[in-house]
Formats: structure tokens, C-alpha cells, sequence
């Protein structure tokens, strides 16, 4: 008698769909690490202690460089998102493309408004967009 394991395939595409996943889920940290940060280091949220102080003065300038280039990662990804678009795809799976592209594209905004320092508002928006974005990404892969 010959045993066939049948959830190979399965397992085999369920691996894929987290390896798939994991480059956006680290994108996704690595936004509401720097939002945390640069809201930490501009005063809004409070610092472990005094000692921090000087860190969080020499921190700001790369934390803003660092905001800058996760914008407009988000901007290019969102954009490549909505532009590319199937004609063939049904409803439920152009819509969540779509709810990708605009989370990307207003996670990319709040991380160029950290970029340019408007205000501790940009955190939120960066972070609800790169979750928004996250979260319908591994949406649309379990789909497939």
C-alpha cells in the first residue's frame, strides 16, 4: 500500500503566501518603527528618560531622511498597484487592489509629512495606511 501525503501542494503554497507576504510586513514595521521614533524624538511622545535627550536631537535629521525614502516607497508602490490593475480580475480582488494602492499612496503621504515635520498627525496617517495596505496585501494572497 502506497501513502501519498495530499497537503503537500497545500503546504507548498501556504509557505509561498507567507514568504510573499513578509517583504510588506517588514515595510509595514519598519513605518510605525520610524513613526514612533520621529514622533519620540520631536517631543510629542516621551522618552524613557533624560539621558535620551542629546540621541534624540542628532536622531531627527536621519529619522526625516528615513521617512522621506519610506514615502516614496509607498508612493511607487502604490502607484505600480493601481496602474496595474487586470482587466480579468472579478470585483472582490480589483477592489482590494485598489484599497492597497490608496492605503500605500496615504501611508505616503504621512510619511512625507513626517519627512517635511508638519505635525504629529502624520503618524497616524502613515501607520493606518501602511496597516491598511499590509493587511489587504495578505488579503489579496490569500486569494490567489
Amino acid at each position: 500500500m502506497e501513502l501519498r501525503d495530499s497537503r503537500l501542494p497545500y503546504q507548498q503554497r501556504a509557505l509561498e503566501r507567507r514568504l510573499a507576504a513578509a517583504p510588506r510586513v517588514v515595510l509595514s514595521t519598519a513605518d510605525t518603527y520610524v513613526s514612533a521614533a520621529a514622533l519620540s524624538t520631536s517631543g510629542v511622545l516621551p522618552l524613557p528618560g533624560e539621558l535620551w535627550r542629546p540621541t534624540a536631537e542628532v536622531a531627527h535629521g536621519p529619522l526625516r531622511l528615513a521617512s522621506g525614502a519610506l514615502a516614496l516607497a509607498h508612493g511607487i508602490s502604490g502607484v505600480q498597484t493601481l496602474m496595474s490593475a487586470p482587466y480579468r480580475e472579478d470585483t472582490r480582488a480589483r477592489n482590494l487592489r485598489r484599497l492597497q494602492g490608496i492605503g500605500d499612496l496615504v501611508a505616503a503621504a504621512g510619511l512625507a509629512g513626517q519627512a517635511f515635520g508638519l505635525g504629529p498627525w502624520t503618524a497616524a496617517l502613515a501607520v493606518a495606511g501602511s496597516l491598511t495596505a499590509t493587511t489587504t496585501s495578505c488579503l489579496r494572497g490569500r486569494m490567489r
